[in-house]
This record gives C-alpha cells, structure tokens and sequence, in this order.
C-alpha cells in the first residue's frame, strides 16, 4: 500500500502505556549472572509516551526514547532522557527534546549514544515541509554547560523525499553517526530503503556533514534496507 497509508505505524501501540526500561549488570547475584538492578522511568511519565521504545548504553549513561511524548504540550513531539548511572540514584539527569519540535515528528523513536554524543531519530519529522521525510539531532555533553547535553547539529538526507523515514534508526560511534530510512527510493527502487552516513568537522569544525549514502547491490522494492543500522570504527552494518 501506499507509504502514506502506513504512517505513522506507530498506531499500533496501546494508549495507556507510559513505559518502563530494566538495567542489568553482570555478576549481580552471581558470577556472570545478569542481574537486574534497576527499573527506569521518566520523572514526568506520562500516558502513551512509550519511554523505553528505544535505549542505547555507553560506560556510566544510559540514553532512552519517548517518542510518544508531549514536551511542552506538543504532542507526540517525543523526547529522550539521559540517566547516569548511580547505584543510589538512577534518575534522569537531562530530558532531551528537538529545538524545533512539532507534533508527531516522533523524536526518541530509535537513540544511539557513545561517549560523550548522543543521537537521536525523529522518523515522523517534516523538515522543509516534506513530509515525515524524517531528521536526527545530536546533542554533545557540555555543550551549553558542564554536563549539560546541548543540541549541535540537525541532520536531514541530502536527498529527502517525503516518507522516507530517515531517523527510525540511528547509530553513533566517535565522530561518525550512521541514520537509516527504511522507506527510501534509492535509485527510484520503491521502497528499498537506504543509510546515511555522516562525520563531524566534514564541511566545518563540528559540523556534522553527510558524507555517503548506502544502499544494497542488489536492492529490491520494499527491501527496508536501513530498518536497523550500527556502526563501530570503520565498520557499518545495516
């Protein structure tokens, strides 16, 4: 069926669920044994803001999704929380939400952070006003103040066309972030999907700048390529 139909296909969810994400650590309660040591949830939870859709964790920080969220009343802008870890303390410590949020963008929907970057998908954005063509935000610690995550850079695809998706799947690694759009028509192949990579100080220092777009050898209508992406070194794996 036609994309449009099938955005946003996060109708799927129940209403009611506010949402919840679980630590565990190696060797609590055992030797190699992963034992859960804490349950996280947002300070302003709140109905269908569906915290814990997305979570990435990197040394002491875990990074967590609410793309249903309503900051400042937007709804369904989304948001994400950092929460430090502290055995004695596991609260947010920064809400994360897009300088420019509009409802339904779905900001938080996939979250990736390494060191001292975060980043995350807003598939559902509409940057231009082309339609859920989709975005992804950095945000960098002490970036407006020590240990504040500050946002320092938008990225949107080159190339955006409406419903792409660009952002419902991200992934960071030092100075190179990786975002995935499943719906992308690469080569005007329907569908087939694709993932974009981007470097900072490419274009300007810290200037996060697009520097490659991926796509399969041998892609194929509704392929999806770019549902999930990760990135490590100089290694991509979509």
């Amino acid at each position: 069926p036609p994309r449009s139909t099938l955005f946003p296909y996060t109708t799927l969810f129940r209403s009611d669920l506010g949402g919840a994400a679980y630590v565990y650590e190696r060797n609590a309660g055992g030797v190699n044994a992963w034992g859960e040591v804490a349950k996280l949830t947002a300070s302003d939870k709140a109905a269908s803001d569906q915290f814990g859709t997305s979570v990435s964790v990197d040394g002491d920080l875990a990074l967590v999704g609410a793309f249903g969220a309503d900051p400042d009343g937007v709804s369904g802008a989304g948001a994400a929380v950092v929460i430090p870890f502290n055995r004695e303390d596991w609260r947010e410590k920064s809400k994360l939400t897009a300088s420019d949020k509009a409802a339904e963008d779905r900001f938080g929907y996939s979250v990736s952070v390494a060191g001292d970057v975060a980043l995350v998908g807003a598939y559902g954005a509409s940057p231009g006003g082309v339609t859920n063509a989709g975005a992804a935000y950095v945000y960098e610690r002490n970036a407006g103040g020590t240990n504040a995550w500050g946002e320092v850079a938008k990225l949107t695809a080159s190339d955006l066309a409406a419903f792409d998706g660009f952002g419902d799947s991200v992934s960071v690694d030092g100075d190179v972030a990786l975002v995935g759009a499943h719906w992308a028509d690469p080569g005007g192949v329907n569908s087939a999907g694709a993932a974009y990579v981007y470097e900072r100080n490419a274009g300007g220092t810290n200037a996060w700048g697009e520097v490659t777009k991926l796509s399969a050898s041998d892609r194929t209508p509704c392929d999806g390529f770019g549902d999930s992406v990760s990135v490590d070194g100089e290694v991509a794996l979509v």
